[in-house]
């Protein structure tokens, strides 16, 4: 996999309607196929836990608090390493 945007970079609502390539695989093509709709969800679930803990950072910026945005509460089942880092 060839990452083609930063770790925590922000997806522009025009590189999304351009569907601006964020990743290049390159394997073998049945492999790839296994693999792609796991690799869709983490990313999907990933990308939607990030955006609401950025959308909540901005608030806690706009109300000059001086807390910390954590990611406290539960997580999926199997799934808590993924969740943690993505906030």
């Amino acid at each position: 996999v060839e990452w083609l945007v930063a770790d925590g970079h922000i997806i522009s609502d025009e590189d999304a309607k351009a569907k601006k390539p964020v990743a290049i695989v390159r394997g073998p093509v049945r492999k790839i196929l296994i693999a792609e709709r796991t690799a869709l969800n983490v990313m999907s679930r990933a990308s939607g836990i990030a955006t609401a803990a950025r959308e909540m950072a901005e608030i806690k910026a706009a109300h000059n608090w001086h807390g910390e945005v954590a990611a406290t509460r539960k997580t999926t089942p199997g799934f808590a390493i993924v969740e943690k880092y993505a906030v």
